[in-house]
């Protein structure tokens, strides 16, 4: 298991840079998930 530490203040910085490229409740907009799953599958049968 991996354990990060990070001030309030900093992860509060990165969350509105991410917001700000990505809006808040947008994420699915930006990949297809069915897709994503659909070709690891794929791969992994393929070996």
């Amino acid at each position: 298991m991996v354990h990060f530490a990070v001030s309030s203040d900093e992860l509060d910085a990165f969350l509105q840079r991410t917001y700000a490229v990505v809006p808040r409740d947008t994420e699915m907009d930006c990949i297809d998930v069915d897709a994503a799953i659909a070709a690891v599958l794929e791969e992994a049968q393929r070996g």
